[in-house]
């Protein structure tokens, strides 16, 4: 009931109140993708980076190719919405290396390569953060994997 309830408030875009409930769900159920991917988007959009980041690098570190392959995202984020706020109204709240790890973050469940261009910049902007020099070198390669793999698949 509490993640329904969650899903509700999302969808009508009453963040901390969902917030509030996937965190109850993620509770009892702290092994949900889904959740997490939820989860984590409303980190971000209440303004959370750091518990987002928390999230991101467990995310990255038990299950990348889930993440990235992530379908009906529009349902998980609301993409549209994100970008306008972090760079409109929530610029004034999620800045520097923030806003960079924040759109980096949301961005790898539609675009990997994209979400690698925006935690590169964060990184710029904060060189002694090793985590997310990690995670980068982790996203990369498992990128490069990717591309290895279809350059390796026989053409009939």
């Amino acid at each position: 009931m509490t993640e329904m309830l969650a899903n509700y408030y999302f969808m009508n875009h009453q963040y901390e109140a969902a917030l509030t409930e996937y965190e109850a769900a993620f509770k009892d159920d702290p092994s949900n993708l889904i959740l997490m991917k939820k989860l984590l988007v409303s980190y971000v959009l209440t303004g959370r980076v750091d518990r987002a980041f928390v999230l991101f690098s467990t995310m990255v570190s038990s299950d990348l190719p889930c993440i990235v392959k992530t379908y009906d995202i529009e349902e998980i984020c609301p993409f549209a919405e994100l970008h306008e706020g972090l760079s409109g109204s929530k610029k004034e709240v999620i800045k520097g290396a923030d806003f960079y790890k924040s759109m980096g973050m949301v961005w790898i469940f539609k675009d990997a390569s994209r979400s690698i261009k925006y935690l590169e910049q964060a990184h710029i902007l904060d060189v002694d953060d090793e985590r997310l020099a990690e995670l980068i070198q982790s996203i990369n390669e498992y990128l490069e994997s990717i591309a290895t793999k279809v350059d390796e698949t026989p053409r009939q």
